[in-house]
């Protein structure tokens, strides 16, 4: 079959021994669907959209990598050289069914200061037993509750609070809601007792494994919402 004898929709895998550009990850055996033809461009490319058998298989690695780079891992630009006809394996509904669970495993892998980070916080998402809101501000609320040691000192990192006091103890957490998230008890540094939102605090102590939870806490809600 010759360059011009693909067309949109084909089944096509990767020839022995073609790597990754990026990560050198060796790509042969890998399958997929044309969804772009660019006869034109010297060489020719298309773009493969990874059927299911591949992106079950695909290395967590490179997951990892596409998340954090902010590239797709569910198609590819290829040479057409480095490809040949393969027939189908599975449906384009098996591909969307896999791309949905791994998006939902790996997608806030690339969210955050660093790879750890987005590990962190996809643990804690994963750990959901739904995806809904609900579920996953109650799996936060536990995993705060179980994982931040009481009392520790904060400070409102964000502003829009005019008087309220910037620093405070935080000394429990006392309850979640839809539009404030995690809800602290705290004792303000001038007397009085409150709550406070944790997406809006940052724990003094930067050595402290609760300024990792909460920073944790703080980019998962920032981009939920």
């Amino acid at each position: 079959m010759s360059e011009v004898d693909f067309k949109l929709g084909d089944s096509v895998v990767v020839k022995p021994d073609v790597k990754d550009p990026d990560t050198g990850e060796d790509m042969s055996g890998w399958q997929g669907r044309i969804t772009e033809l660019h006869l034109d461009h010297d060489p020719p490319l298309m773009v493969v959209k990874w059927d299911s058998v591949t992106l079950e298989q695909m290395p967590v690695s490179m997951l990892e990598y596409c998340e954090r780079e902010g590239l797709y891992w569910s198609s590819m630009g290829l040479y057409i050289e480095d490809v040949m006809p393969a027939e189908p394996r599975d449906k384009k509904r098996d591909v969307s069914r896999v791309e949905k669970r791994l998006q939902r495993q790996y997608g806030w892998i690339g969210i955050g200061d660093d790879l750890e980070q987005g590990r962190r916080i996809q643990q804690v998402v994963n750990s959901a037993k739904k995806h809904d809101e609900m579920s996953l501000m109650r799996t936060w609320y536990k995993h705060l509750e179980t994982e931040l040691k009481f009392p520790f000192e904060a400070e409102i990192d964000e502003w829009g609070y005019g008087a309220v006091e910037d620093r405070m103890t935080v000394l429990c957490l006392s309850d979640w809601d839809e539009t404030y998230g995690v809800m602290g008890g705290v004792k303000f540094k001038e007397g009085g007792m409150g709550e406070f939102p944790l997406c809006d605090l940052e724990a003094l102590d930067e050595s402290s494994a609760n300024y990792l939870y909460i920073r944790d806490y703080r980019v998962w809600f920032a981009n939920f919402r």
